[in-house]
């Protein structure tokens, strides 16, 4: 019995043993955990036992499964995508609280025949468009003049160069968080530029999806145009809906008609106190339809004062006009500041407060050339067919502006001022020029 003894101890030992190695071998933590792992305690607030255990392991035994996870990951990053796509949720975010002394504004700036806005949230700042390549250093001056020296995103709303031209002034003096356009390619020096400037930054294009939403300080801005299954045109732009508060603002880029009913039948709910007009007051844009769903009180159009283009036009105007919109211009009125206290809007504007913005289409400077030309010229009031009853209806040729959308005789002096691809040689009537929008001229009163 006492042989007996010592044997069975030893053996007891032996399977104690067993138990251990079986049980350490068991525990072994991959090294792909071990990051997470390691991430974790950066982040969190594990107690301190817990925390020397961990760091005192030592390190994990790399097994053929460890390799294959690290081949893969390789693999799988070392090409990005053509078009990669953000995935900024809600969800992923802590809600922020809005407090008694947040803030909320948007600077439209006059960057002429272009579009670039800034807005300002509780210290958090993105940039929306960024004009023309000249407006470098105009983006520039104002992020340096308010001391705007990160900005949280970027929006370019498509890949024009006169929405992208500017930003690489923006980021020559700023650095910056997150970039989004409807394209991660596209062939023009401007979105070239711009491409390498966010390279200096350190800064990824991203391509959003409709419906992607992300936080500007307690401001909530949601993406809602375009998804990826929409084909993309020239002017097909991201739109999107900022709400802080009670108020909100809706952003669409150069969007046509085709976009806006697109957008109508998201689902989304488009009504926003402030309407950013699309594509400088084309015709081709902001619809009754649209206007009607969007509802806004305050409507901005950013658009250059001599352009070719007759933008804003005057389908647009009559249009916004008609819905009893109140209407701020950047030809007009230079730049234009919009503040919100989240439950009121305000607007203050850099010049020409008081101007008829619903006057001037196709640009103020072209509408203020038209005045000059009238002021300083004798009227000539020969009308054709005058003392003639048989002719007093009679078909005249008249001469109209397509950018000004004003028309004259041919005698008057005004015609001899303008460009002569603004000139529509028309032979008709009278009425039939003012059905098709056009307006007669107030020095040679046809």
């Amino acid at each position: 019995m006492k042989k007996v003894l010592p044997i069975l101890a030893v053996l007891f030992v032996l399977v104690i043993l067993s138990g251990c190695l079986s049980e350490g071998a068991n525990n072994t933590v991959p090294s792909n955990t071990a990051v997470v792992t390691t991430s974790k305690i950066e982040t969190s607030t594990l107690e301190e036992s817990t925390v020397q255990t961990i760091e005192t392991t030592e390190p994990p035994v790399e097994t053929e499964t460890t390799q294959l996870i690290e081949t893969t990951i390789e693999e799988t990053t070392s090409e990005p995508a053509t078009e990669p796509s953000v995935e900024t949720t809600l969800a992923t975010e802590p809600i922020p609280v809005r407090t008694a002394d947040s803030t909320f504004e948007i600077y439209f700036l006059d960057v002429g025949q272009g579009d670039a806005a800034c807005v300002i949230c509780d210290g958090a700042v993105m940039l929306i468009d960024g004009g023309n390549k000249s407006n470098s250093s105009l983006i520039y001056s104002f992020l340096k003049s308010h001391n705007i020296q990160h900005l949280d995103y970027i929006v370019a709303t498509h890949p024009d160069a006169d929405h992208v031209g500017g930003l690489a002034g923006a980021l020559n003096y700023a650095t910056a968080g997150t970039a989004f356009c409807t394209v991660s390619d596209y062939d023009s020096e401007p979105f070239k530029d711009f491409i390498r400037y966010l390279g200096y930054r350190d800064c990824e294009l991203s391509v959003p999806n409709s419906g992607d939403s992300f936080y500007l300080g307690c401001a909530t801005v949601t993406i809602v145009y375009p998804d990826s299954g929409v084909t993309k045109t020239d002017n097909t732009s991201i739109a999107l809906k900022i709400e802080y508060g009670d108020t909100s603002f809706f952003f669409t880029g150069d969007c046509e008609s085709d976009d806006e009913i697109a957008i109508l039948r998201s689902g989304y709910n488009l009504k926003s106190d402030v309407l950013k007009v699309a594509h400088h007051g084309s015709k081709y844009s902001t619809t009754s339809s649209f206007i009607n769903a969007v509802t806004p009180t305050y409507a901005v159009i950013s658009v250059g004062g001599n352009n070719t283009y007759g933008h804003p036009t005057d389908d647009v105007l009559s249009r916004l006009k008609g819905n009893g919109v109140t209407l701020f211009r950047t030809d007009i009125q230079g730049d234009v500041h919009c503040t919100s206290d989240g439950s009121n809007v305000t607007f203050d504007v850099e010049k020409n407060a008081d101007f008829d913005t619903y006057l001037a289409a196709g640009g103020y400077q072209n509408y203020l050339e038209e005045l000059a030309a009238q002021e300083t010229e004798p009227v000539d009031r020969t009308v054709p067919g005058e003392g003639d009853p048989d002719e007093t209806e009679a078909r005249v040729t008249y001469i109209a502006n397509t950018n000004t959308k004003k028309f004259h005789y041919p005698t008057c002096s005004s015609v001899d001022q303008m460009k002569e691809s603004n000139k529509w040689y028309f032979t008709g009537t009278r009425d039939e020029l003012i059905e098709l929008g056009y307006d007669p001229c107030g020095r040679c009163h046809p």
